[in-house]
C-alpha cells in the first residue's frame, strides 16, 4: 500500500506500509482482521501441587503430563506408614475440550508381585511412561526388594492446533495438578523407596 502526501512548494513523498501478517482468516469476512503474534516457548515443572498455567497465544500447543509413581512396600510392613499410591497428574479443560490425565502408579504389594503400571486418558497414552515406582524392601535383610516395588505412573501427550474446536483458549488459565509420589512403607529394617513425583512439559509454537 502507498500513502502519498502533497505539500505546497514541496515534491511528493511516499511511504511503503507493509502488509499485515498473521491475519486470522476466519475473521476476514467480518472486516476485522485479527493480528496474531506467536512467541514460541516452553514450560516445565516437576514440583508436586497446583499450578496456574496461562495459555499463551499459539499455533500448535503440546502438553505432556506424567503421573507419580507408587510407593514401595515391604514383605512384612510395620505400619504406620503404609505404602500409598502415587497421585494422578492432570491438565483439566472445560468442555468441549478433553482433559489430559496421567494416572499415578500403585503401591507395592506386601509379599506379592508388583502391581501393573498405569496409563491415563485424553491424548496419546504411554503405560508406565510416568514417574517410577519406589523400590520395595526386605524386612529381614534391609535389601531392596523389586517384588514389593510400586508401579510406574502413566504418561499422556496431547497436541492441539489453535483452529481445533477443542483447543485451549489463549489467555485462559488452566489449573494444572502435578501428582506427588506414593509414600514408602516402613519395615523392621527401615523404609522402602517412595514413588517419584509427576511432571509437566508444555511447548508451543
Amino acid at each position: 500500500m502507498w500513502l502519498v502526501a502533497r505539500f505546497a512548494g514541496a515534491s511528493q513523498r511516499g511511504w511503503t506500509i507493509p502488509n499485515a501478517t498473521g491475519i486470522a482468516i476466519e475473521q476476514l469476512y467480518l472486516g476485522k482482521p485479527t493480528l496474531i503474534s506467536v512467541q514460541p516457548g516452553s514450560y516445565n515443572n516437576n514440583s508436586p501441587g497446583w499450578i496456574n498455567f496461562p495459555v499463551p497465544n499459539y499455533g500448535t500447543l503440546t502438553v505432556t503430563i506424567r503421573g507419580a509413581g507408587g510407593g514401595g512396600n515391604s514383605d512384612t510392613p510395620t505400619p504406620p506408614p503404609a505404602a500409598t499410591n502415587g497421585e494422578n497428574s492432570s491438565f483439566p479443560l472445560p468442555a468441549p475440550s478433553t482433559s489430559v490425565i496421567a494416572l499415578g502408579g500403585l503401591a507395592g504389594v506386601a509379599s506379592g508381585a508388583p502391581p501393573a503400571n498405569q496409563g491415563g486418558s485424553g491424548g496419546t497414552v504411554t503405560v508406565g511412561g510416568g514417574a517410577a515406582g519406589g523400590n520395595g524392601i526386605n524386612s529381614i535383610t534391609g535389601a531392596g526388594s523389586p517384588a514389593n516395588a510400586g508401579s510406574a505412573g502413566g504418561r499422556v501427550t496431547k497436541t492441539w492446533a489453535r483452529t481445533a474446536s477443542d483447543s485451549p483458549v489463549p489467555g485462559s488459565i488452566v489449573s494444572v495438578y502435578i501428582g506427588a509420589g506414593g509414600q514408602a512403607a516402613l519395615s523392621g529394617k527401615g523404609y522402602a523407596g517412595p514413588g517419584g513425583s509427576g511432571s509437566l512439559n508444555i511447548t508451543w509454537s
